[in-house]
């Protein structure tokens, strides 16, 4: 509808991405449901730096606009809930239809007498007091067991550069659902399928990765203007028909690869020179491929072929080699040469230690660099540092812009329960950037000045993954460090708070035959363990010897060996990637847990973890010491004592059961919890035995410095009482 020659209101379907800097007219974008008369809220659209920003605006003066929780709380900036209209512009109700109106207008938690409208759509808050709109909440589907909203996906393709407009779809298949995205790619742009997925992994987890993207003209829209689903999926069905395979299988091996591929992730054709990652397939995925294979072909595969091998011809050439072979009584041990280990210790070229290091920097600084924010423990380190000094943060974000940085730090803060204090809100300063780039992704002058401002580094950034071998977890986190170390001394030295793990010690007890290992003990009596570990371990053991370098070389030095972060006493939350809420979740829902003598994890609270870090790094006589952060000897929990004070203070049937037979009632089931990290479970690492099985009669681990270090402080081990895995049990689902 034209006002005149110089506006023009928008009302209907979401209004689709344009650059206002190109129209002749001013644009006014109204949302409004039928419920709440003709509209309830108003946007003037205005693109900024050239680029389109979505937002349905602020109520009008008569409408008032809340976004609400599952239970009609009010939610902060930033959170995901309802959008909920009041205000005189409300009807009354549907016309014959009580249960209906009783469902839809309900009574206000906030104003007496009134009525809000649940509207079924998904927004939140901006910064700038505007309202994203969001999609619907029947927008909202289950992919492989994962409640996803199309809507996000679409966002996030349209923020893209190059792609002009998206619409996103699901697609039946068998028992499953697959996503389809269509893209319009902006004229003289260039966007492949598999750039854009490249793109969207930097944003959405796995299982939010479409697994078909298609190239259209435009997005078909209904008679009424609402995006025509079912024309959509009229030409995914075409495509996927039309698709021939441009490079066959050329033997029976890549015919089988090819044809599990296909099943698994959803693709119709698949070339040969297909990447596994690029396709769709995901970390969920690869031990569904690998068990796949295994069932199907003559010969072992292991869950880190397909990391190392991710191209279709490559893993059927080397599963070729492989056949050749006599398959063994006990399969290939997983080992990395711990010369290839000792031989990536060195430091970046061009690392300099400007010198200039105050100890003050320690006890007061103004300004942190923290890295690994959008971890448990990163995140509430972050709060630790807000409430324990006056400093600036400057977190190093993986993020489109600084909003979507933002945007990442808040959903941690509310995942995890923590609170915010709104005036802590200024000091956090997103840096965005990457740990596996050169620079970490930063501008020769923009790294410059970052590391003339900063007083001191916490270095709690890595990448976290239990299946994925050590080339894949290199450039993250050797790289990465090498980078950080860079940044410490560039301008003037600053003291870098290393976050290891006490993992860096591995199973070394089955080689060293050692019982105690004391925080001093040089690590590297482990290597022989350590290169048979899983990638993960072998990255931290490299960053701790790269460190462990960079001391000698004059870089002041704090190195934090964390144990494993069960929960916050406090909240319960813990964190949904490691393997340990998984484990505890099978055991209870199996009623049993395996039988493994003396099995450390180093179970330990975040808050005790980040509490004693703030405090101990203030201590000039730190630097240069190592630091488990772990429970002392005699309280620190074996797998056994867990599981006995679950059956202490709960009525769970909990039966030990031997280890292989514990395993066998999950080992074949895809659908379960632990079953993308079947190898930690099953791969051969040493002498037939499997990772969980290795860490059986582990290092009794030595925390002396941690207890010295905190005498007076007030900070006390926690107790892992009822009180406590009460709050864990409910925070896992264990528990109502």
């Amino acid at each position: 509808m034209i006002l005149n020659s110089n506006t023009s209101l928008q009302q209907g379907e979401k209004l689709k991405p344009v650059l206002t800097s190109e129209l002749s007219y001013e644009l006014i974008d109204y949302y409004g449901p039928t419920e709440c008369a003709v509209f309830a809220t108003f946007k003037k659209v205005k693109d900024i730096n050239g680029r389109y920003v979505s937002s349905i605006g602020r109520p009008i003066a008569n409408a008032q606009a809340y976004i609400l929780g599952e239970n009609n709380e009010l939610l902060p900036v930033g959170a995901v809930g309802e959008l909920h209209i009041g205000g005189n512009l409300l009807a009354q109700g549907y016309l014959n239809n009580e249960e209906l109106t009783t469902s839809k207008f309900i009574n206000s938690p906030f104003r007496e007498n009134e009525k809000l409208y649940r509207t079924g759509d998904l927004a939140r808050w901006k910064p700038d007091g505007d309202i994203e709109f969001l999609g619907r909440i029947d927008n909202q589907v289950k992919v492989r067991g994962f409640r996803v909203e199309l809507g996000e996906i679409e966002r996030c393709l349209a923020r893209l550069e190059g792609i002009q407009e998206a619409a996103v779809i699901t697609k039946d298949h068998g028992s499953n659902k697959y996503i389809v995205a269509f893209i319009i790619i902006k004229p003289g742009e260039k966007a492949d399928a598999a750039w854009v997925r490249q793109q969207l992994k930097e944003e959405l987890p796995g299982y939010m990765i479409p697994a078909q993207i298609i190239n259209v003209d435009k997005i078909p829209l209904t008679a009424n203007g609402k995006t025509d689903t079912h024309l959509l999926k009229e030409w995914a069905d075409k495509e996927a028909k039309e698709l021939i395979s441009t490079e066959p299988p050329t033997n029976e091996t890549e015919r089988i690869i090819a044809d599990i591929w296909a099943e698994e992730l959803e693709r119709p054709v698949i070339n040969m020179t297909d990447n596994f990652f690029d396709i769709g397939g995901n970390s969920l995925l690869v031990a569904i491929v690998a068990t796949a294979l295994n069932s199907r072909l003559d010969t072992k595969i292991y869950m880190r072929d397909i990391y190392q091998f991710p191209v279709l011809r490559q893993l059927a050439d080397e599963l070729i080699i492989r056949a050749k072979e006599a398959r063994e009584a006990i399969p290939k041990e997983d080992v990395e040469p711990y010369v290839a280990l000792q031989q990536d210790v060195y430091l970046a070229p061009g690392t300099v230690f400007a010198g200039g290091f105050d100890p003050k920097q320690l006890e007061k600084p103004k300004t942190i660099f923290l890295t690994g924010v959008t971890g448990f423990v990163g995140i509430h380190l972050l709060q630790e540092l807000l409430d324990t000094t006056s400093a600036d943060i400057y977190c190093l974000v993986r993020a489109q812009d600084e909003f979507h940085a933002v945007e990442k730090i808040d959903r941690c803060y509310k995942q995890y329960h923590i609170d915010r204090k709104e005036e802590q809100k200024p000091r956090i300063i997103p840096v965005i950037g990457d740990l596996s780039l050169p620079l970490l992704g930063l501008s020769e002058e923009e790294f410059k000045k970052l590391a003339g401002v900063l007083d001191l580094i916490y270095h709690s950034g890595s990448s976290v993954n239990f299946i994925e071998p050590y080339s894949y977890m290199k450039a993250p986190n050797v790289e990465g460090l090498r980078e950080i170390i860079k940044l410490a001394g560039a301008e003037r030295t600053k003291c870098l708070a290393l976050l290891s793990t006490i993992s860096v010690y591995s199973w070394g007890h089955v080689f060293t035959g050692k019982k105690v290992m004391l925080e001093s003990d040089d690590i590297e009596q482990n290597i022989m363990s350590v290169s048979k570990d899983i990638g993960y371990v072998r990255s931290k053991y490299v960053m701790e010897a790269i460190a462990d370098l960079a001391a000698k070389e004059g870089l002041p030095l704090i190195t934090y060996r964390l144990g494993y972060a069960m929960c916050h006493s406090e909240t319960g939350a813990s964190a949904p990637y490691q393997w340990w809420s998984g484990l505890v979740k099978n055991c209870v829902e199996f009623k049993s847990y395996p039988l493994l003598t003396e099995l450390r994890e180093g179970l330990i609270t975040v808050d005790y973890m980040t509490q004693s870090m703030a405090h101990i790094t203030k201590n000039k006589d730190a630097v240069g010491k190592k630091f488990n952060l772990i429970a002392k000897p005699e309280t620190n929990l074996t797998l056994e004592n867990f599981f006995g004070l679950l059956k202490k203070y709960y009525p769970f049937t909990l039966e030990g059961l031997p280890y292989k037979e514990w395993r066998k009632q999950w080992e074949d089931d895809r659908k379960n919890r632990l079953y993308p990290l079947t190898s930690l479970f099953k791969d051969n690492m040493h002498e037939g035995l499997s990772t969980v099985e290795l860490y059986q009669n582990t290092y009794v681990w030595d925390c002396s410095n941690v207890m010295k270090f905190l005498e007076g402080s007030g900070i006390e081990e926690p107790i892992f009482d009822k009180k406590m895995l009460d709050l864990y049990l409910k925070y896992l689902g264990i528990l109502k």
